[in-house]
C-alpha cells in the first residue's frame, strides 16, 4: 500500500517518515530514487534499533525520538503515515504546524490515516486498532480520529496549499486515506 504515497514523494532530497516503525516505507523510498535521504523517527528505541540494522549502507537514518515534540529538521517532505490517530486533536494540530514549519517552501506533507467517515471501514480500522493496542503489539494508545474532510480542512487552516485527497483504494478493507498538501512557496 505505499505505492501511491512513493509516488508524490520527490525524487531527491531530505524526507522525514514520522512513526516510522521497523521502515518498512523508508525502504521503499530509498529503493525507488536513491537520491533521497530518510530520516525515520520512531518512539519505539528497539524498531528504530532494528530500522537502523536494516538500513546500514542505506541513506536512511533511523532515531528513537518523540516525533510529536523532537526537533524535526529542514526537509523536502514529512510522511505522518498511520500515526496521527494516536495522538490526541491538540497534539495533531502542533504536530501538523510542526511539520510545516520544517518544510521547505513547495516541500510536500503527506499524512495517512483512518477517515472516520468511511462507514464499515472506519469500523474496521477501529477493532484492528483497538486489538493491536490492547496486545500491544502497538506501543500506543488511540487518541483521536478524524474525516478525511476534517483533515484538509485543518491542513487548509494550518496554511498548507493544493490539498488533496487521492481516491481510496477499493480492494482494501481498511478506511485509510491519504491526503497531500504542499507547503507554500
Amino acid at each position: 500500500g505505499y505505492d501511491a504515497i512513493e509516488a508524490r514523494v520527490p525524487s531527491a532530497g531530505l524526507v522525514l517518515d514520522l512513526g516510522a516503525g521497523e521502515g518498512l516505507l523508508a525502504h521503499v523510498l530509498v529503493a525507488r530514487a536513491p537520491r533521497r535521504v530518510v530520516l525515520a523517527i520512531d518512539h519505539d528505541p528497539r524498531r528504530a534499533e532494528r530500522l537502523a540494522r536494516s538500513a546500514r549502507g542505506l541513506p536512511i537514518e533511523a532515531r528513537a525520538a518523540d516525533f510529536a515534540t523532537c526537533d524535526l529538521p529542514p526537509c523536502d517532505a514529512v510522511l505522518l503515515v498511520d500515526v496521527l490517530h494516536y495522538l490526541d486533536r491538540t497534539s495533531q494540530e502542533r504536530l501538523l504546524a510542526r511539520a510545516r514549519d520544517a518544510l521547505r517552501p513547495g516541500g510536500l506533507l503527506l499524512l495517512r490515516d483512518p477517515d472516520a467517515g468511511a462507514g464499515l471501514a472506519f469500523a474496521w480500522n477501529r477493532l484492528h486498532e483497538r486489538l493491536f493496542t490492547i496486545l500491544r503489539v502497538t506501543k500506543a494508545s488511540i487518541g483521536a480520529y478524524r474525516t478525511s474532510a476534517a483533515w484538509a480542512s485543518l491542513l487548509g487552516h494550518l496554511g498548507f496549499m493544493d490539498v488533496e485527497m487521492p481516491r481510496r483504494r477499493p480492494w482494501s478493507p481498511y478506511a485509510d486515506r491519504l491526503v497531500v498538501a504542499r507547503r507554500a512557496p
